[in-house]
């Protein structure tokens, strides 16, 4: 029975299995192979929707984010508030791209909307009852992953901008800020996303030249799938496999190295890496 080990990352994989010496192999067909488990290098997709609260300030927000294979997100969002001077509700678009290293995942989100319809509470602005006023609220949370806890952490920054315009009982317009308090924050991840993928040789072909051409995956755990174009050589003599995985789908995304494969054992020769989901992963 194989006895499976991780060994290396990205699209030459983490893993070993231990199998009795022999030369080296071409890649042909059809392979598959699961990479997780302690020192694992890991891909994340933050794809999905969110809810959550912002402890002691009365904000709660509901998210939804869509991300690319080269790490780009876009979403919407609605922060809902029930501060001391009115409750009010915000829509909001956001965008950015994932940051991510040995050192860590992050994204930044930034929201900011408007509610022209709040009844304000007067007391919270110096004067007394209630007349109708707007709120602009602008939120910024810079998320950093929490891998072990499988949770996107980050102290929430921002401010609400309350306007009451001149009205019966309001003599004058009124204008008064808001300022949030540095306060933490936290969403659970969604859609069974733990960091670990599949690496996938959906056909893989080689010619009289010692030429690959073929096609790739790598599949995460929320089952999220970026497809590829594979291109490489093999050379017989040493059993190394050189290869060029490219995104199908449009993206700027490619990782190249080289590599032996002997009954399922990969084993680097040239450092395999480059950028996934916005993800630095290299193999040394």
């Amino acid at each position: 029975m194989k006895t499976f080990r991780l060994l290396c990352t990205l699209l030459a994989s983490w893993f070993v299995f231990f199998a009795p010496a022999a030369h080296a192999a071409a890649l042909t067909g059809n392979l598959s192979f699961p990479i997780s488990g302690a020192g694992a290098p890991t891909l994340w997709d933050f794809s999905g929707s969110y809810s959550f609260t912002i402890p002691g300030q009365g904000l709660s927000v509901n998210m939804t984010v869509a991300m690319t294979p080269d790490g780009k997100y876009t979403g919407t969002a609605t922060v809902d508030g029930t501060p001391p001077f009115g409750s009010f509700s915000i829509n909001s678009n956001f965008s950015g791209t994932v940051a991510g290293s040995a050192s860590g995942v992050a994204l930044s989100i930034n929201l900011k909307g408007t509610d022209s319809s709040v009844m304000v509470d007067l007391s919270q602005l110096g004067k007394s009852g209630t007349a109708n006023g707007s709120v602009t609220a602008a939120l910024t949370l810079p998320f950093k992953l929490d891998a072990s806890g499988l949770t996107l952490d980050g102290m929430v920054t921002g401010s609400a901008q309350v306007k009451v315009p001149k009205q019966e009982g309001v003599a004058a317009p009124i204008t008064k800020t808001f300022t949030l308090p540095k306060t933490s924050t936290s969403a659970d991840l969604v859609n069974g996303m733990n960091g670990s993928w599949t690496l996938k040789f959906v056909t893989m072909n080689l010619d009289s030249k010692n030429k690959y051409t073929g096609t790739g995956q790598i599949v995460l755990s929320n089952n999220t799938t970026f497809n590829f174009n594979v291109t490489g050589t093999y050379a017989p003599s040493t059993g190394v496999s050189t290869l060029t995985f490219k995104c199908s789908e449009g993206f700027n995304v490619t990782i190249t190295g080289a590599f032996t494969y002997n009954s399922g054992v990969f084993t680097p020769v040239k450092p395999f890496g480059g950028k996934v989901a916005g993800q630095s992963i290299i193999t040394h």
